[in-house]
């Protein structure tokens, strides 16, 4: 009896590991690869009703960027050793309607090589985005500010940095979209 018990355990582990495989192959059979779409400096790109041009991209140390912008918030922005870049671009409303663009744009996340950090919210003073609506044709120039700590790429090397390839990312999934730099 007791061996039967075993017997029938191990069968029924052996079926659900079996239907948990079977699931398993077919979704990755089925969920294809993204369609990748990249944009650069100068490119026109379309996103949630918004026509944006990619402008140009410029890098600080953190001096640089106090002289040029201010100081950040303290509360989060306590080392001299953070790196910010800061992204121009133009957007323009082609929707036909009023649109709040902080619920898209604020959700890009950058990676200088394989080091990613999303919009630092100490910096969202600092980001020009129109928190009211966003009305129908209207056109504005922004700056996005993204922080990088000194553990997260490069020691803080400026140049090596400014050398390096910069993406980002407007999504990921089903297409893979994203704005590279150098």
């Amino acid at each position: 009896m007791r061996h039967r018990k075993k017997i029938l355990i191990a069968v029924i582990f052996i079926c659900l590991l079996s239907v948990w495989f079977i699931f398993f192959l077919r979704m990755h059979i089925a969920v294809k690869e993204p369609i990748e779409e990249v944009y650069r400096q100068g490119d026109i790109l379309k996103y949630y009703g918004l026509e944006i041009t990619v402008g140009d991209l410029e890098v600080y140390d953190f001096n640089e960027f106090v002289e040029s912008y201010g100081k950040p918030d303290d509360m989060y922005s306590d080392t001299e050793k953070d790196r910010y870049i800061v992204v121009n671009i133009h957007v323009k409303n082609i929707s036909g309607q009023d649109i709040r663009i902080q619920n898209t744009i604020s959700t890009w996340n950058m990676s200088i090589d394989n080091y990613t950090n999303g919009q630092s919210m100490d910096l969202m003073t600092f980001n020009q985005i129109p928190i009211s609506p966003y009305e129908k044709d209207a056109e504005v120039d922004l700056k996005l500010f993204f922080r990088f700590t000194d553990g997260q790429t490069y020691q803080g090397d400026v140049e090596k940095i400014k050398a390096s390839p910069i993406r980002i990312y407007l999504s990921y999934y089903p297409e893979l979209r994203y704005i590279q730099y150098h």
